[in-house]
């Protein structure tokens, strides 16, 4: 455990600050109190908002195709349950290495690591991501072992519980075929997401993308990030998002 907190202290660094969207759409789409957790079915998209993100974290669960996606991991996040259920991810994407929306992935890692997830689990960002699950997986070696020997998993403990995955502009981040999530460039080292469920798309961004990137941005049904200039979408959101939002019910 140490080790971690050097790690979480040598990754503390500047938390990023943005600007609230102006909404500005025609058709808005289903939108739900976060606390009433209605009942998401395989079939819906759902954009599902971090309870435990700062105000100025990049962070929402993907929840498409009887998938879950968790874009960003804030520290909490593995306190609680994804999307209101007992659902361990199926994937973790970053689109910065920011210490607001890292500090969490060792829960995350913990917590699909004490589920009995067999396979390791995709950690995918921009460049330095593979540093930070090198990072992880390191401080966790001994902790793994000693919990094994108390009580076995099915995992096994000599096992890499995280992989890292680079990607960049340009390049799938996640695909199951109706899910797709592809990456675009978000200015400097972040990314944005652009995530297609069955023809309905969605833009993530992270804050501070410059106008050269955003010119490359497609069009997509709904934007969530900061106000940028020069981008519009039917439907806008602004982090940190706080209520559910119903693409397809």
């Amino acid at each position: 455990m140490k080790g971690l907190m050097k790690f979480k202290f040598f990754m503390l660094g500047c938390v990023l600050a943005g600007t609230a969207c102006s909404d500005g759409g025609p058709a808005q789409p289903v939108t739900e109190q976060t606390a009433a957790l209605p009942a998401i079915a395989p079939t819906d998209f759902v954009i599902v908002p971090c309870a435990v993100a700062a105000p100025t974290s990049e962070c929402v669960i993907i929840a498409a195709g009887g998938k879950r996606v968790l874009i960003g991991a804030p520290a909490g996040i593995g306190a609680g349950k994804i999307a209101g259920e007992d659902i361990p991810p199926d994937a973790v994407i970053f689109l910065s290495l920011h210490a607001d929306v890292i500090e969490g992935l060792d829960e995350v890692r913990n917590r699909t690591w004490r589920a009995g997830r067999r396979s390791p689990l995709s950690v995918a960002g921009p460049d330095g991501v593979a540093q930070l699950v090198g990072a992880i997986n390191k401080a966790y070696v001994t902790s793994d072992a000693l919990a094994y020997v108390e009580g076995k998993r099915d995992g096994g403990f000599d096992q890499e519980a995280i992989t890292a995955r680079l990607i960049g502009p340009g390049e799938v981040a996640f695909d199951t075929g109706d899910l797709t999530i592809s990456a675009l460039s978000g200015g400097g080292a972040k990314l944005a997401l652009l995530i297609n469920y069955e023809g309905q798309t969605v833009l993530l961004a992270a804050c501070g993308a410059e106008e050269t990137d955003i010119a490359t941005w497609p069009q997509a049904d709904m934007y969530i990030g900061c106000n940028q200039v020069g981008y519009s979408a039917p439907v806008f959101g602004s982090w940190p998002l706080t209520d559910r939002i119903f693409l397809t019910k």
